[in-house]
């Protein structure tokens, strides 16, 4: 007879007992009254019917060694089958505390399977607050490894929002290399001391290579690339760090003063012949980037990027060439509430359903089917409670610049809304702010014209140069039109419909009428970043 797994302490005397008696018997410990007839074993002092004894049961104090085994009631040298059925109900009060495993103090019953805790399973230690204000891209510099990028950010985003669902912290954490638009250029994703749970941590590390790159992490059951992406971080691969010693330039507007990066989000460079000066595009809201054009001026295409093992995944425009990509996919939003596949899909690019009364590509949204504006989220990026918010795509230290007021943007004191002057000279590739151009105001950098996307998909396009095409939503805007020369630059700051939000947008020198202005573009499109400092 196995004595290990001894629950009470009271045990021996039990066992004395049992050796003078019939063991059949019924037995009562404590005082010399009969056990009750529905009972084996009757603790009492006297035979009250109501409090009876001024002594309680103390159950044996136990070091368990894991959720799934009896150890050490049984120490694995003696564990024989079917012992994890004889002692389903076998009580012990567990001593180990490290929720690592799942245990902590307290009473724990044997169910067949595994140790349950009575009266509640051990809380999880909390996870720290602060984590859900962790950025979305690190700047890692080339032939070096990020920060350690923290886990636990997911699990406070989809615990806190309510078109979310909370994640459990009983599946398992693994990562996945989603894209690079450089072949080779990162070297290792990996978790800083093994699968932690919400406690992990990711270490990416580049080659001697610039360019940008998005990790996921995959949370679920099967610990793979089978269990869906629960978040996702852009990867940006690049000497220049505006945190010491990278270019800044500090403009006021009249009513506010702002620092901004020397470039956009994701660019590599601020030559204004080289196409990799256009960084990243993004959705109005979503914290993940889609590749900028392929090239600048008339010939548009869509940039190659590579997986894992360094294999070409492509983006191609499923309406016109009526084939699906491997790589960045364009799909139609099809809920009413679509943020939680935005962030299961960080490589599809959400676009709003055909509409061609709306012209000015200005009531649109991603996030949602309803085109009334009354399911949008306008603070995504912060431009209601006026902070950086988890869904931000900017570094650590900057996020996207918010209007400050309703019509005073960033930018404002280089905006015209009318046009420029053509005397003005403009690059092909873009607009240099401030400077010789404007004299009076100070340089503000290289702005390249790029490319918005497209918001909706456009059939049987009219337009010279592509009448009779289709063009899916998520497609460049400018690459199917004369003038190729413009851009867009998203502000935080949502657009009273609710379905555009603040752009400040450059027509370029191809244009009849020059002009950098405020505008509302569609939610639902693609534009560029420029963040500011916080």
């Amino acid at each position: 007879m196995k004595l290990n797994f001894i629950c009470f302490k009271a045990t021996l005397v039990v066992l004395t007992l049992l050796t003078n008696l019939n063991v059949n018997a019924q037995v009562t410990i404590g005082s010399g009254f009969p056990a009750k007839s529905g009972s084996i074993l009757d603790l009492k002092e006297n035979d009250n019917p109501g409090v009876n004894s001024t002594k309680g049961l103390l159950c044996s104090r136990v070091r368990l060694e894991g959720l799934t085994t009896l150890e050490p009631c049984i120490p694995s040298s003696e564990f024989v089958a079917g012992d994890e059925t004889t002692h389903i109900g076998l009580v012990v009060y567990n001593m180990r505390d490290d929720l690592s495993i799942g245990l902590c103090p307290g009473l724990h019953v044997w169910d067949g399977a595994t140790w349950v805790r009575l009266p509640e399973p051990c809380q999880p230690a909390p996870i720290d607050p602060d984590l859900i204000n962790t950025p979305n891209c690190y700047i890692v510099a080339p032939g070096a490894a990020s920060e350690e990028i923290p886990v636990g950010k997911p699990y406070l985003v989809w615990e806190q929002r309510s078109d979310l669902e909370k994640l459990s912290r009983a599946d398992k954490v693994s990562l996945d290399l989603i894209w690079q638009d450089v072949s080779g250029l990162i070297s290792g994703v990996e978790l800083v001391d093994g699968d932690q749970g919400p406690f992990s941590k990711i270490k990416v590390t580049a080659n001697n290579l610039t360019g940008n790159a998005l990790v996921a992490v995959r949370i679920g059951p099967n610990g793979n690339n089978t269990d869906p992406i629960r978040w996702s971080w852009h990867i940006w691969v690049t000497s220049y760090d505006p945190n010491n010693g990278g270019t800044t330039y500090t403009t006021n507007n009249g009513e506010k003063t702002y620092v901004f990066m020397d470039r956009n989000i994701g660019a590599t460079t601020v030559n204004t012949t080289d196409a990799n000066s256009m960084g990243m595009t993004y959705q109005w809201g979503r914290k993940d980037p889609f590749p900028a054009n392929k090239y600048f001026g008339t010939g548009p295409d869509f940039r190659d990027l590579y997986n894992s093992s360094n294999t070409i995944i492509t983006e191609v425009d499923e309406l016109n060439t009526e084939t699906v990509g491997t790589g960045i996919q364009h799909m139609q939003v099809a809920d009413l509430k679509n943020l939680g596949k935005s962030i299961l899909n960080p490589v599809i690019y959400y676009y709003a359903q055909k509409d061609d009364t709306d012209t000015s590509n200005d009531r649109s949204d991603w996030f949602t089917t309803d085109e009334t504006g009354a399911s949008s989220d306008s603070d995504l990026w912060g431009g209601i409670s006026g902070t950086k918010s988890p869904f931000d795509p900017c570094p650590a230290g900057w996020k996207v610049p918010q209007m400050s007021s309703e019509t005073k943007s960033p930018w404002d004191k280089y905006e015209n809304g009318g046009g420029w002057d053509p005397e003005y000279t403009m690059g092909s590739t873009g607009v240099t702010m401030g400077g010789t151009m404007m004299g009076t105001q100070p340089s503000l950098g290289f702005y390249p014209y790029g490319f918005p996307r497209f918001p909706r998909p456009i059939v049987s396009c009219v337009t010279v140069g592509c009448a009779g095409q289709n063009y899916v939503g998520g497609a460049f805007v400018g690459s199917y039109v004369v003038n190729s020369e413009r851009g867009a630059y998203w502000t935080a700051t949502s657009s009273a419909n609710n379905l555009a939000a603040k752009t400040s947008g450059i027509v370029g020198a191809g244009s009849p009428m020059p002009s950098f202005t405020n505008m509302d573009f569609a939610k639902s499109g693609g534009a560029y970043v420029r963040c500011v400092k916080e």
